[in-house]
């Protein structure tokens, strides 16, 4: 064999109770699982005391932009998931994607996709969903791959910009066409993100009518596909609307959907929300609705600042929105929204808003994580009230002249994610629920201070929620990274360890394992997780990082 990997406790993502075995590797497939003395292997590694698992797949990846470019820089980006255990990862989340474009939508489409973005040009030498992914698959890739085709890129395809209005009959219809080639052409489902442009003006039916293709091409071809969501917002006003409105369009289409990062934005009740959030999912599940969700192990998330602003301000794009920034009438009308207007529902009604950040969590709880000028660099890593106070101006003007300068290039990190600080309740009962997977929502464009997840979700996880807090199990947790959500994407040789699997395994110290990532030090890699597989090919290798082009491109 290749490999074998001896005397290790394994876990074979199933969630049952850890054996005893080797585990030999030929050909990028477990060749063996059981007592293999006898065998011969090029590479053998006594796994004493460290426990093997199937590779975490993380089902919210943002790296699409990152994955684009060339292998060198592309491997560079991906350091932090690939040594935390990450070994397929699902992209196209909330929206947002690099395909499908057009030469007139490309501007508008990388625009969106500008907070998530490495400093170097991608080449852009891709129109379709196949066409993108071939060129990942040109270019080599660290780690798996699947895809989701984005709505937001749909929209602006079939509508011809970021519009904050309803969609016709015939651009609905284009929607439907161009959502079938991307399932077509081997993307997993949709994905929305119903609170950014242009996914928060497109009312239920416009959502449902492209999961009814979902649900059709699900029916009858290939593994199911699904409907994935960022809900339109996760405050008090809008927490469960919002969860209605996926569990109602899985009602109605038939479609499979699957709520992103689940989570309740700045309650300070957080553990009744958590329970009512998670008693509607259960009622879903009991009525037959195949409806899935996924939670981060954080209290805060990253995002681009852009979200901080009013619908109405966004539409048109990057350039339309800094025109209206810098006219003083419109910017007065965006500080008086966010300063004043709360949700309602429906929020996609002119003059409505899906979630006001600054109005839920404070600006005390928002803080910059990405600035591309030198002189703006001292800001990062600091909230909008000490930003403000060195600034000299109030916290809206401050951020509002940083995107002038910047050109809306800026990543912010917001705290008060089912929980703050200072109190997890609430979160701990999301990571808890069996239902739930487990994911990262965090990304590495090489650029500021990322958020911690992006080298540090699963080993917090297995460390902090499992080992020193006994929240669940280490066999439930490894199930809720690699079975679970290996289910929902339909794979049926990945997300376990079974003899004609493919060998993407992490093999970790379940008495060492832990984050080291902080806020201030977002780059560390984690304590007690030496290795890493990806199809058979070790690309991490006693605790150094080893990049290679191991990964594949899954299709559905």
């Amino acid at each position: 064999m290749e490999t074998i990997i001896s005397g290790a406790q394994v876990l074979d993502g199933t969630g049952r109770p850890g054996f005893r075995a080797d585990v030999g590797i030929q050909d990028g497939k477990i060749a063996a699982i059981g007592d293999l003395r006898e065998a011969r292997a090029a590479a053998c590694i006594d796994a004493d005391g460290l426990t093997l698992a199937p590779g975490f797949i993380d089902l919210h990846s943002h790296c699409d932009a990152l994955l684009a470019q060339p292998f060198d820089r592309q491997q560079e980006l991906m350091r932090g998931r690939v040594c935390q255990g990450i070994t397929t990862e699902l992209i196209g989340n909330c929206g947002f994607a690099a395909a499908p474009v057009t030469p007139a939508t490309r501007p508008l489409v990388e625009g969106m996709l500008g907070f998530l973005s490495a400093a170097e040009p991608l080449s852009w030498n891709w129109r379709t969903t196949a066409d993108y992914l071939a060129h990942l698959e040109r270019s080599g890739l660290v780690l798996n791959v699947a895809a989701l085709v984005a709505h937001g890129p749909i929209r602006v395809l079939a509508m011809g910009g970021v519009e904050g209005r309803q969609a016709t009959a015939e651009e609905i219809a284009r929607m439907r066409r161009a959502v079938r080639e991307s399932l077509e052409q081997g993307a997993f489902g949709i994905s929305f993100g119903l609170v950014y442009p242009p996914g928060q003006y497109a009312p239920t039916e416009e959502v449902a009518a492209l999961c009814e293709v979902v649900a059709a091409f699900g029916n009858g071809v290939g593994r199911r596909r699904f409907a994935n969501f960022h809900q339109r917002g996760g405050t008090l006003e809008s927490l469960l609307p919002s969860l209605e409105e996926i569990v109602g369009v899985g009602r109605a289409t038939g479609a499979s959907v699957h709520l992103s990062h689940d989570q309740v934005v700045a309650s300070h009740d957080w553990v009744r929300h958590a329970e009512a959030d998670i008693a509607l999912s259960e009622r879903a599940c009991a009525e037959g609705i195949d409806y899935t969700q996924e939670v981060f192990p954080y209290t805060s998330v990253g995002t681009t600042l852009l979200a901080l602003y009013p619908p109405w301000a966004l539409e048109g794009g990057l350039r339309a929105f800094l025109e209206r920034l810098s006219d003083p009438v419109l910017r007065a009308r965006m500080r008086h929204d966010i300063e004043h207007v709360l949700p309602e529902w429906p929020p996609w009604l002119p003059g409505r808003w899906p979630i006001n950040i600054v109005r839920a969590v404070g600006w005390e709880n928002i803080r910059i994580a990405f600035v591309a000028k030198p002189r703006n660099k001292p800001f990062e890593g600091r909230s909008v009230p000490e930003i403000a106070a060195r600034m000299g101006k109030s916290p809206f003007d401050a951020v509002s002249d940083l995107l002038l300068d910047e050109e809306a290039d800026i990543q912010q990190i917001v705290i008060g994610i089912t929980g703050n600080l200072n109190n997890e309740e609430g979160m701990r009962l999301f990571l808890a629920h069996p239902t739930r997977a487990f994911c990262t929502d965090a990304w590495d464009t090489g650029r500021g201070k990322p958020h911690p997840g992006v080298f540090g979700a699963y080993p917090r996880i297995l460390g902090k929620y499992t080992r020193e807090e006994r929240l669940l199990s280490l066999p439930e947790a490894i199930r809720k990274m690699t079975s679970l959500p290996a289910a929902r994407l339909g794979l049926t040789d990945r997300g376990s360890i079974a003899e004609g699997y493919h060998a993407d395994l992490v093999l970790f110290d379940p008495t060492t394992i832990a984050d080291r990532a902080t806020f201030e030090h977002p780059r560390q890699t984690p304590l007690g997780l030496p290795y890493v597989f990806v199809n058979g090919r070790a690309v991490v290798w006693q605790g150094e990082y080893r990049p290679q082009p191991a990964g594949q491109v899954l299709r559905a």
